[in-house]
């Protein structure tokens, strides 16, 4: 309201009142201007929820859980995102690098990115599918390297590798009275476990055996000069970190970026190939450049998931063009209802008769089965063997 001028104010005190009226007017019209902005907002309707997209086209993990813990997930891929068709493939790095290790791929590629919405992923990239052979381990290890003296070794690894030598003479005297050629002629072995007590491989012929986070020591041994004193010999040594590496199908380079070379060695334990890794993503990424999905250069375009192929169920597989209703999940009662319920149980009027056919049930004896062929052959026998066992007990004094 308004401040009152007196009649004999001065023109300083009117100056005041005018400044008081004008803060009051303000206030007033700011005052109005927040309800009016209120009300609008009560009356207008709320926000259409934005549509759901997507921007990558495809997907791939690398998996080393159990066989039930893999089918669950590959399974939740298959329906969660129902416009990915999801696959599983367990690729072998054999075919490509001198070692076995095998890992499993879950792969999943967007529907619009394949010929057919409702066909397979192209299958992985085999040896075949090169233009180049695959890597050998000779090709590989650094020849100028000095050889390892077996008296700097302990003395169960110096132990276990005179063993290692004359299992590797008898195999390869036996392949040459055979007529075959032997894949390679550099051997790979454990030497920290002893051949005649270890369980599984312990030496390979061109290939390395394990490479684990913890190891192990793997030695080098050329097979046609044995015969010769390990100073003459092409390959008579330990494999270095780097030859570890590069064996992988990583860079010699990298065992440098590491403290110690037990570092090193756990993180080629760990490491993943990029060969096998190529080979599986690397037919996902062509699918969808050749749809034109994804275009060289350009990050993937963000589009509605409505938009996309969706996983057929068995009615679009019946009738394609139909349109299917999505089940409605079943409604659980609510609390107020199962309240009810309960209160209406107990109204009922109880069965007196129910405790005494129960009580009857419970003294009637169970019928006796008949004994079968084997149960009187077994009743016999423990007859004969223990003819007292029928007999009545006499008491303990």
């Amino acid at each position: 309201m308004p401040a009152k001028r007196g009649r004999g104010a001065s023109p300083e005190t009117s100056r005041v009142v005018q400044r008081v009226d004008r803060e009051e007017e303000t206030r007033t019209a700011a005052s109005d201007r927040g309800e009016a902005s209120r009300a609008e907002r009560s009356r207008t309707p709320p926000p259409v929820a934005a549509r759901a997209t997507w921007r990558w086209c495809w997907i791939l993990t690398i998996q080393d859980g159990g066989e039930e813990w893999v089918t669950a997930a590959s399974e939740q891929l298959r329906v969660l995102p129902a416009f990915l068709e999801v696959d599983r493939v367990e690729l072998e790095a054999a075919p490509f690098l001198p070692i076995k290790r095998e890992r499993l791929f879950i792969r999943g590629l967007r529907r619009d990115c394949l010929p057919e919405a409702w066909g397979p992923l192209p299958p992985p990239l085999a040896l075949s599918d090169l233009p180049v052979s695959g890597v050998s381990l000779e090709s590989i290890l650094d020849t100028c390297l000095p050889s390892t003296s077996p008296a700097s070794m302990s003395n169960s690894q110096a132990g276990n590798l005179r063993v290692y030598k004359e299992e590797i003479k008898k195999y390869v005297q036996a392949e040459k009275a055979a007529g075959r050629e032997l894949p390679s002629q550099t051997a790979c072995m454990e030497v920290d476990r002893n051949p005649l007590k270890t369980f599984g491989p312990k030496w390979a012929l061109g290939k390395a055996t394990s490479m684990r986070t913890a190891g192990p020591p793997l030695f080098l041994l050329s097979v046609e000069d044995m015969e010769k004193p390990w100073q003459e010999m092409r390959m008579h040594r330990l494999m270095k970190i780097g030859e570890r590496c590069e064996i992988l199908g990583q860079r010699r380079s990298h065992a440098a970026a590491f403290d110690t070379e037990g570092h090193a060695q756990h993180a080629i334990g760990n490491a993943l190939s990029p060969v096998q890794l190529a080979a599986a993503a690397s037919p996902l990424l062509r699918a969808a450049v050749e749809s034109g999905v994804l275009q060289p250069g350009l990050p993937c375009q963000r589009v509605d998931i409505m938009g996309l192929p969706h996983t057929r169920t068995k009615e679009t597989e019946a009738a394609p063009d139909a349109e299917t209703q999505p089940a409605q999940p079943e409604k659980l009662p609510s609390k107020k209802a199962s309240a009810k319920a309960k209160a209406k149980e107990k109204q009922k009027p109880k069965d007196p008769k129910r405790k005494a056919r129960a009580a009857a049930k419970q003294q009637q004896p169970a019928a006796r089965r008949e004994p079968d062929e084997l149960e009187q052959e077994l009743e016999r026998i423990l007859d004969e063997t223990f003819p007292e066992r029928h007999s009545p007990r006499k008491a303990v004094p």
